[in-house]
């Protein structure tokens, strides 16, 4: 019966929006959406700091500017983009208005993972809180086609393609993989291609694993369809991170604060902590990630993950951990980071009820550096000009 009765209030709730798709929040409206923002962000986003050291921006001490921008906006569109603008000075790729753009796909993936992961439930019930209001914005952020006729932006368009190869140079006892993405669609894709050349790594003295350009997407493709065929014994990365205690971040991550074990002021990884952290609004927490072993082959050659700057997220992830383990050589550039630490939270703001997401977790690299902010440095620096000549300096490298 309460089934129903959803579902019948759902429909109504969608059909009158789709009657009447003329927000046009006032000025009030606006500036109190705003404020919600930034009081919510202050709360709980950890990276003010590593906004003002590169571009300059002091994004907390800049309200009154931001809130005179929002006010004077003459439209819901001028408004919508504005708050776009001003989240971008924060230049963080983990911070922007994502789910209101491509909200059904959010929702489907978070209910998706919300199966297995029950505390995900966190995430679905704030994309649905957002109907139906949220449509109204995603239909104002989508690229418009050139010409009336032009068809070729599609619901579809902006799902991957798989772009992975591989290839054995055996005469150089060097195979490699190529992966510019490692997005949650392409595991279906790729894992026949990848466990038939893991198979067939017999006699291979190098694997180069080249994840330059890739901006991140499921930690399951790297750890589970690469790794756990390439160990034999489970390997286990220590991380730290630091979260600051604000409702939202208790919200979505009562674990932290509850169940998960704090870093002690005496252990000695607490002296090496970036001082942005240290004024007190933080908790800090020390834990685990492993990888078993599944299905592993007999592979005894050397490992070399090739990075650059562009390499993201949870390809970041792959990058750090490799480094945190030793389980391979990194090798490239210094990466972009912001691969260690959660998923972002969803932000649903309270007279547009636009969604705005945003990392909380500060994920610390071994020298008690930010990650999102200083990446992973490799271990071999190989430099080029481009992707192409970064690896063949790395091959000519392994074969002298």
């Amino acid at each position: 019966m309460k089934k129903h009765l959803f579902l019948s209030v759902f429909g109504l709730a969608i059909l009158f929006f789709s009657c009447d798709k003329k927000l046009q929040l006032s000025e009030e409206q606006k500036v109190n959406d705003f404020l919600y923002l930034y009081e919510t962000m202050q709360a709980n986003y950890p990276y003010f700091g590593k906004a003002k050291r590169k571009s300059g921006v002091d994004w907390l001490g800049k309200k009154e500017e931001y809130i005179q921008r929002v006010r004077s906006t003459a439209s819901d569109s001028v408004y919508l983009h504005t708050l776009i603008d001003i989240l971008r000075e924060l230049k963080d790729g983990h911070t922007d208005l994502s789910p209101t753009l491509m909200y059904e796909g959010f929702l489907t993936g978070y209910k998706q993972i919300a199966i297995d992961i029950p505390r995900y439930s966190a995430w679905v019930e704030t994309l649905e809180e957002s109907i139906p209001q949220v449509e109204y914005w995603s239909e104002m952020m989508k690229p418009k086609p050139k010409t009336e006729n032009d068809t070729s932006i599609t619901e579809n368009s902006s799902r991957e393609i798989s772009q992975y190869s591989d290839t054995i140079m055996a005469d150089k006892g060097i195979a490699i993989m190529r992966i510019p993405s490692i997005a949650m669609e392409l595991i279906e894709q790729d894992k026949p291609k990848i466990e038939k050349f893991i198979d067939n790594l017999k006699g291979v003295k190098n694997l180069i694993i080249d994840i330059q350009g890739n901006g991140g997407g499921s930690t399951s493709y790297w750890s589970d369809m690469i790794v756990a065929r390439l160990i034999k014994d489970t390997i286990v990365s220590p991380v730290y991170y630091g979260i600051k205690g604000g409702e939202l971040n208790r919200k979505y991550y009562e674990g932290d604060f509850t169940t998960k074990k704090k870093l002690d002021k005496d252990n000695p990884f607490y002296s090496k902590i970036h001082s942005d952290l240290l004024d007190g609004s933080y908790y800090f927490i020390e834990e685990a990630d492993s990888v078993p072993p599944n299905n592993p082959v007999a592979f005894d050659g050397d490992i070399y993950l090739l990075v650059d700057k562009r390499v993201f997220s949870s390809a970041e992830g792959f990058a750090y951990f490799c480094k945190n383990t030793g389980w391979a050589k990194v090798a490239g550039q210094t990466t972009a980071g912001d691969g260690v630490g959660s998923v972002p939270v969803l932000a649903l703001l309270p007279e547009s009820h636009i969604l705005v997401r945003f990392p909380v977790t500060a994920g610390l690299n071994a020298d008690g550096s930010i990650n999102s902010e200083a990446g992973t440095t490799p271990d071999i620096i190989i430099e080029g000009e481009n992707k192409e000549e970064r690896l063949d300096n790395l091959i000519k490298m392994l074969a002298q």
